[in-house]
């Protein structure tokens, strides 16, 4: 409800942490679909379409981090970390779907986009484990 919800300021480190553990995972993932781009289709650059797809995205969140510091967000029910995830895991899919289009047409003999699907996965899930797993305590109010 809306009475149990602070607004806060926050001095957003979670955020920006948040945001530094997306900027690696870029930077490592699209790395790594680089050597395999040069390694087997070097004729056909593809990796640039996850790269510019992914750095959008990654730039989205990467405004409200730094441009939108100080004002004020609602906070204390949880929503946000649920829709959060629900962001995340639509991404996997999307760009998981991708992945495995250039796959399929580039180097059929080679499925090398399940080490992506593997990696990534395993990071959607730990995400979500806690969002809809762990249960918080209730919140006691201070006499």
């Amino acid at each position: 409800m809306i009475d149990q919800m602070q607004y806060t300021k926050g001095d957003g480190r979670g955020a920006k942490v948040g945001f530094i553990l997306h900027l690696s995972c870029f930077v490592g993932v699209i790395a790594m679909l680089a050597v395999i781009n040069f390694t087997y289709t070097p004729n056909h650059l593809w990796f640039v379409y996850p790269l510019i797809a992914w750095g959008i995205g990654l730039a989205a969140h990467g405004v409200p981090v730094f441009m939108l510091r100080g004002k004020p967000r609602v906070e204390g029910d949880g929503r946000g970390a649920k829709v959060g995830f629900i962001l995340h895991l639509s991404c996997f899919v999307g760009v998981m779907a991708m992945l495995a289009v250039i796959n399929f047409t580039y180097t059929p003999n080679h499925l090398w986009f399940v080490y992506p699907l593997i990696a990534w996965g395993i990071a959607v899930t730990t995400h979500g484990v806690p969002v809809f797993m762990l249960r918080e305590k209730p919140a006691v109010d201070a006499p």
